[in-house]
């Protein structure tokens, strides 16, 4: 574990969460700023196409952006798609949006560095006890339904076997593979482009949330 996740990961950050339409995100200049505060040497860069526009497009015309992140000699580049106002991915966006996709994948790339991590360990959708900023190590809320693993796991399958979308069997197949949160996180990042143009980004982002909450809850 680096120093720099050692020290960003330990950090509260309940009192700077963000609420969008049901999702959470940390408030960007905060964020920049506590990396500021514990990193002076920080330094970020937003990605440039072609045209030295920060945006990119992809094969259906969605656009997303790119950031990294650099701090105490670690750095972390993510991508972010280009939402609506409904967090909805968009084709031709406008200078507004892309400013916002901007903004959010800086706060992105800053989690990857500790900062916050448990929001965005399943892209923005935190899970239900991520509103009480509980660290990553510690174990989810109880709920009344069944344990982890047990009902909601089984939910998972039946639910990808009615599925039609061959990219969501496959993702799944791999959160369901991984035996640590570390496992996760590189599952996503290997698979982040495809999961941010998939119809169904927000069934992928649950199964996401839904495994990390299991892998926690058994250690």
């Amino acid at each position: 574990m680096s120093s720099v996740w050692e020290k960003l990961s330990r950090i509260d950050v309940s009192g700077h969460v963000e609420k969008k339409n049901g999702m959470s995100y940390l408030s960007w200049a905060w964020a920049w700023g506590k990396l500021r505060d514990v990193c002076p040497d920080a330094t970020f860069v937003k990605h440039e196409n072609a045209q030295g526009y920060p945006c990119f497009v992809d094969h259906n015309g969605y656009a997303f952006v790119k950031v990294t992140v650099t701090a105490g000699g670690d750095s972390q580049t993510e991508t972010f798609p280009v939402l609506s106002f409904n967090n909805k991915p968009v084709q031709n966006p406008n200078s507004f949006e892309v400013n916002t996709a901007l903004q959010r994948c800086l706060t992105k790339a800053i989690g990857y560095l500790g900062l916050g991590f448990h929001i965005y360990a399943g892209e923005d959708v935190p899970s239900p006890s991520a509103g009480n900023a509980q660290d990553v190590n510690a174990p989810p809320a109880p709920t009344p339904q069944s344990p982890v693993g047990q009902s909601s796991h089984t939910s998972t399958a039946a639910e990808v076997s009615n599925s039609d979308d061959d990219f969501v069997n496959e993702i799944t197949l791999a959160i369901k593979g991984c035996e640590s949160v570390d496992d996760l996180r590189e599952v996503y990042a290997r698979s982040q482009k495809a999961i941010s143009t998939s119809p169904h980004i927000e069934l992928i982002n649950e199964r996401f949330t839904k495994w990390r909450d299991y892998l926690v809850s058994k250690r």
